[in-house]
């Protein structure tokens, strides 16, 4: 909820865990890596950014349907299919990932109960409705990458 400007943080978020960006559209710095990254699929590009922009990354490659690019953003720890079987349900899925945007008012790291230091994804919180699903992220060989079917 937005109060004169000022977002209102929920009691159990610490300050430093909120982002307040949208996710799309991707600025023009991380567009150049974007389109880099999806050229040579190599994470090293990517090394500078943080969950969140890896998660704008993947929205971004969904929004345009570059599903080669979406695969790559993938752990590969995570049991995703194969890529080709990937892409073409992707193809056939037509389920726009923009959709789990609308309302989208602000994102916090989360972490688990267990470990307060960790981040295992990035918390999508909204205006119009109660239930704040996570994105999943997974920090892999020193780079994050986005979980297989992040958002479940």
């Amino acid at each position: 909820m937005i109060i004169h400007g000022i977002m209102e943080i929920p009691a159990h978020l610490k300050r430093e865990d909120t982002i307040d960006r949208k996710v799309l559209p991707i600025s023009d710095s991380l567009m150049s890596s974007y389109k880099e990254f999806a050229a040579k699929k190599d994470f090293n590009i990517l090394k500078n950014y943080g969950p969140f922009e890896i998660m704008q990354l993947y929205f971004h490659a969904d929004q345009e349907g570059d599903y080669e690019t979406k695969y790559a953003l993938y752990s590969k720890n995570g049991g995703q299919p194969p890529e080709e079987q990937y892409i073409q349900e992707m193809k056939e899925a037509k389920m726009a990932l923009s959709e789990a945007l609308r309302g989208y008012e602000f994102a916090s790291l989360y972490h688990p109960d267990d470990d307060p230091e960790k981040v295992i994804g990035i918390q999508l919180h909204y205006n119009d409705r109660p239930n704040a699903p996570v994105f999943q992220i997974v920090q892999d060989d020193g780079f994050w990458k986005v979980q297989f079917l992040p958002l479940q």
